[in-house]
């Protein structure tokens, strides 16, 4: 009885036929479409969350009391507060 049940399943998984082009280009069709919206979403949350950045850090710099790098006395000036020209300095 067991090698007759053996048998009849043999058989029906010996007739089922695999995909064919169609079956086959329709499933990895889907599975690309899927991962194309996947990475379009991933792509838009980067993006919505760069614009967020850089919106918040030029609120930030119109909201900052701090000194802006180009107005900064550079540390390697001898007399930053010095009412001599430049060229009378000497180092």
């Amino acid at each position: 009885m067991r090698a007759l049940l053996l048998i009849a399943l043999a058989f029906t998984t010996a007739c089922q036929q695999e995909p064919n082009f169609d079956e086959r280009f329709r499933a990895a069709q889907g599975k690309v479409g899927q991962t194309a919206q996947e990475i379009d979403a991933q792509i838009l949350a980067r993006q919505k969350a760069q614009a967020g950045a850089a919106s918040s850090a030029e609120g930030a710099a119109l909201t900052s009391d701090a000194v802006p790098a180009s107005d900064a006395v550079p540390d390697s000036d001898p007399a930053p507060f010095s009412d001599e020209p430049p060229a009378a300095r000497q180092p």
